[in-house]
Protein backbone atom coordinates (compact mmCIF):
# COMPACT_ATOMS: atom_id res chain seq x y z
CA UNK A 1 0.00 0.00 0.00
CA UNK A 2 1.20 3.09 -1.04
CA UNK A 3 0.69 6.72 0.18
CA UNK A 4 -2.51 7.18 -2.01
CA UNK A 5 -3.93 4.05 -0.82
CA UNK A 6 -3.59 5.04 2.85
CA UNK A 7 -5.45 7.82 1.81
CA UNK A 8 -8.62 6.02 1.03
CA UNK A 9 -8.83 3.84 3.91
CA UNK A 10 -7.60 6.59 6.98
CA UNK A 11 -11.52 7.79 7.25
CA UNK A 12 -12.50 3.76 8.07
CA UNK A 13 -9.64 3.44 10.96
CA UNK A 14 -10.51 6.70 12.44
CA UNK A 15 -13.75 5.78 12.89
CA UNK A 16 -13.58 1.80 14.08
CA UNK A 17 -14.75 1.67 17.96
CA UNK A 18 -12.54 -1.16 18.66
CA UNK A 19 -9.54 -1.13 17.20
CA UNK A 20 -6.69 -2.40 19.35
CA UNK A 21 -3.84 -3.83 16.86
CA UNK A 22 -3.43 -1.08 14.13
CA UNK A 23 -0.46 -2.83 11.41
CA UNK A 24 0.11 -1.12 8.60
CA UNK A 25 3.72 -2.99 8.23
CA UNK A 26 5.60 -3.58 4.69
CA UNK A 27 4.20 -0.79 2.62
CA UNK A 28 5.00 2.19 0.82
CA UNK A 29 4.22 4.71 3.48
CA UNK A 30 6.18 7.93 4.22
CA UNK A 31 6.47 11.35 5.45
CA UNK A 32 3.76 12.04 3.14
CA UNK A 33 1.17 10.23 5.00
CA UNK A 34 1.68 12.04 8.18
CA UNK A 35 -1.25 13.91 8.14
CA UNK A 36 -3.43 10.49 7.38
CA UNK A 37 -2.08 9.20 10.98
CA UNK A 38 -2.41 11.88 12.96
CA UNK A 39 -6.11 12.23 12.19
CA UNK A 40 -6.38 8.65 13.17
CA UNK A 41 -4.44 9.10 16.12
CA UNK A 42 -6.81 11.99 17.28
CA UNK A 43 -9.60 9.43 17.37
CA UNK A 44 -10.69 9.14 20.66
CA UNK A 45 -11.91 5.59 20.24
CA UNK A 46 -8.49 4.54 19.07
CA UNK A 47 -6.57 6.30 21.94
CA UNK A 48 -8.92 4.57 24.57
CA UNK A 49 -8.32 1.24 22.89
CA UNK A 50 -4.95 0.97 20.76
CA UNK A 51 -3.05 -1.56 22.38
CA UNK A 52 -0.23 -2.60 20.14
CA UNK A 53 1.21 -0.05 16.84
CA UNK A 54 3.05 -1.77 13.96
CA UNK A 55 4.56 0.71 11.15
CA UNK A 56 7.78 -1.63 10.54
CA UNK A 57 9.25 -1.58 6.98
CA UNK A 58 8.08 1.19 5.63
CA UNK A 59 9.62 4.19 4.01
CA UNK A 60 9.38 7.27 7.01
CA UNK A 61 11.64 8.98 8.75
CA UNK A 62 11.95 11.40 11.98
CA UNK A 63 9.45 13.97 11.07
CA UNK A 64 6.84 10.98 10.92
CA UNK A 65 8.66 9.71 13.68
CA UNK A 66 8.21 12.89 16.12
CA UNK A 67 4.98 14.02 14.78
CA UNK A 68 3.17 10.09 15.44
CA UNK A 69 5.29 10.46 18.93
CA UNK A 70 3.49 13.43 20.29
CA UNK A 71 0.09 12.09 19.26
CA UNK A 72 0.65 9.19 21.27
CA UNK A 73 2.41 10.90 24.30
CA UNK A 74 -1.43 10.16 25.97
CA UNK A 75 -2.29 6.53 25.02
CA UNK A 76 -2.75 5.21 28.09
CA UNK A 77 -3.28 1.52 26.87
CA UNK A 78 -0.62 1.41 24.01
CA UNK A 79 1.72 -1.08 25.22
CA UNK A 80 3.69 -2.10 21.64
CA UNK A 81 5.13 -0.09 18.86
CA UNK A 82 7.12 -1.25 16.57
CA UNK A 83 9.02 0.96 13.68
CA UNK A 84 11.48 -1.63 12.59
CA UNK A 85 13.03 -0.83 8.81
CA UNK A 86 11.94 2.64 8.39
CA UNK A 87 14.52 5.83 7.92
CA UNK A 88 14.45 6.66 11.07
CA UNK A 89 17.72 8.51 12.13
CA UNK A 90 19.72 8.84 14.66
CA UNK A 91 17.75 11.82 15.74
CA UNK A 92 14.59 10.36 15.53
CA UNK A 93 15.79 7.50 17.66
CA UNK A 94 16.32 9.59 20.49
CA UNK A 95 12.91 11.14 20.13
CA UNK A 96 11.81 7.36 20.63
CA UNK A 97 13.78 6.85 23.93
CA UNK A 98 12.20 10.33 25.17
CA UNK A 99 8.89 9.23 24.30
CA UNK A 100 9.59 6.53 26.75
CA UNK A 101 10.42 8.76 29.70
CA UNK A 102 6.70 10.63 29.05
CA UNK A 103 5.04 7.43 28.47
CA UNK A 104 5.66 4.41 30.71
CA UNK A 105 2.93 2.27 29.72
CA UNK A 106 4.97 1.25 26.65
CA UNK A 107 6.75 -2.29 27.27
CA UNK A 108 8.42 -2.75 23.85
CA UNK A 109 9.31 -0.51 21.07
CA UNK A 110 11.38 -1.76 17.94
CA UNK A 111 13.67 0.63 16.20
CA UNK A 112 15.94 -1.79 14.98
CA UNK A 113 17.06 -1.65 11.19
CA UNK A 114 17.18 1.94 10.87
CA UNK A 115 20.01 4.59 9.38
CA UNK A 116 20.19 5.41 13.32
CA UNK A 117 19.85 2.48 15.60
CA UNK A 118 23.01 1.43 16.81
CA UNK A 119 23.53 -1.31 19.46
CA UNK A 120 24.69 1.31 22.33
CA UNK A 121 21.10 2.59 21.67
CA UNK A 122 19.64 -0.60 21.64
CA UNK A 123 20.80 -1.13 25.40
CA UNK A 124 19.20 2.05 26.46
CA UNK A 125 16.05 1.00 25.08
CA UNK A 126 16.27 -2.17 27.08
CA UNK A 127 17.15 0.10 30.20
CA UNK A 128 13.35 1.89 29.64
CA UNK A 129 11.37 -1.17 29.26
CA UNK A 130 12.92 -2.56 32.39
CA UNK A 131 12.15 0.48 34.01
CA UNK A 132 8.70 0.87 32.20
CA UNK A 133 7.95 -2.66 33.63
CA UNK A 134 8.92 -2.42 37.31
CA UNK A 135 6.39 -0.12 37.50
CA UNK A 136 3.49 -2.17 36.72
Amino acid sequence: MADKDFYVIHHHLSSMEELRKLQISENEITNDSLEFFKNILSSPSVEKNLLELNLSYNNFGTKFVREILKHLRNYCHLKIINLRGNKISKEGINHCLEFLDLNQNILGMDVSENPGFTKQISKLFLEKFIQNKELF
